[in-house]
């Protein structure tokens, strides 16, 4: 082979290798692109899933901040709030345990803001009406220790308002000395807690009651004018002799024989002793008996009554021997006792 020969077959070997090599180069550049392209698709397909799960991380952090700001200041702007957070959350179990938090919280809510409706109501309450209706509302609190302050407190308002409400009835039955309304003014005085409030109202009230009892003017009906019969004497006995009126306590008007004394009806007519006096004696003297009272000093002279009334200290032996009847509690009092007087029974019964 001639060396020119020769010269062309090595031009032809390295041309070959050369195309072999770029060949493979390019074989393997392909190769490494695939690789990279395929790394890529899975790298970003990783941060794909790990940005959704860091979203929902997201989401229930800010849902349960909300949730723990409406546990605190129970306001309905922050419950709104934490409601519509909780609401964007994908998760079914987290998500229902925010939203029983949220009920819970919306119960104190509203208890909280009935709370604050019964103490302003409270502090402007200014009739009795409204205290039943308060009352009421306070019933619906569940808190113990709450439920008792809210009571106390309206309790407190509730006594200023009695005490102010019978300042003003004992100004009025001051003028107008009507026993109805002094009675109504005693039964609302029981309702006062504090002690010496009450006293105070009691002793006024029963300067107030004496009051009206000078003031009542009881006419008589009829006279004293006994025919002084004489007659022989069933028994002679001493004793206390007292005084009654028809309005005193216990007293309904009518004797325990069923003679009206009202309106100044003190005497009786008898066929035998004429118009005489009253009495109230134990049951050993029966309706009808006639009692000759000597030498009463209220009098200044000798009383015939007859017996048509009982009592329950008055008879033998007991506090009172008899008790004379007067137009009323008030004239009774002038009587006072006649003490140790000698009573001649002149009849027994009809």
């Amino acid at each position: 082979m001639s060396p020119l020969t020769k010269f062309r077959v090595f031009l032809l070997v390295v041309m070959l290798i050369c195309l072999i090599g770029i060949s493979y180069d390019f074989n393997l550049s392909k190769r490494e692109n695939s690789i990279s392209n395929a790394i890529k698709v899975s790298y970003f397909d990783n941060i794909r899933s790990n940005g959704l799960v860091h979203e929902e991380t997201f989401k229930y952090n800010e849902a349960s901040n909300a949730v723990g700001i409406a546990m605190l200041t129970r306001e309905e702007e922050d419950i709104v709030n934490a409601k519509e957070l909780v609401a964007s959350i994908s998760n079914k179990e987290t998500k229902e345990e925010l939203i029983e938090t949220i009920s819970k919280i919306e119960e104190t809510y509203e208890e909280d803001n009935l709370i604050r409706e019964i103490v302003t109501l409270t502090s402007s309450v200014d009739n009795l009406e409204m205290v039943s209706k308060i009352e009421a509302l306070i019933e619906k609190i569940s808190v113990i220790d709450i439920k008792n302050d809210l009571a106390n407190d309206l309790n407190n308002r509730r006594q200023d308002l009695l005490v102010n409400d019978i300042n003003n009835r004992l100004n009025k039955v001051k003028n107008n000395k009507k026993q109805n309304e002094l009675d109504e003014v005693k039964k609302i005085i029981s309702q006062i807690v504090n002690k010496n409030i009450k006293s105070n109202f009691e002793k006024e009230v029963s300067n107030i009651q004496s009051s009206i009892n000078k003031s009542k003017v009881i006419n008589v009906v009829g006279s004293y004018s006994p025919t002084r019969a004489s007659s022989a004497v069933v028994e002679t006995v001493k004793g206390d002799i007292s005084a009654y009126g028809p309005d005193c306590d216990g007293c309904v008007g009518y004797t325990a024989a069923g003679r009206n004394v009202m309106n100044g009806n003190i005497y009786y007519y008898d066929k035998t002793y004429g118009n005489i006096r009253i009495v109230a004696a134990g049951p050993e003297y029966p309706f009808g008996t006639i009692v000759k009272m000597k030498n009463v000093s209220y009098y200044g002279g000798d009383i015939y009554a007859i017996v048509l009334d009982r009592g329950g200290v008055i008879g033998k032996g007991r506090y009172r021997l008899f008790d004379l009847l007067f137009t009323s509690e008030e004239s009774a009092s002038n009587f006072g006792v006649s003490r140790n007087t000698e009573c001649e029974i002149l009849r027994t019964g009809y």
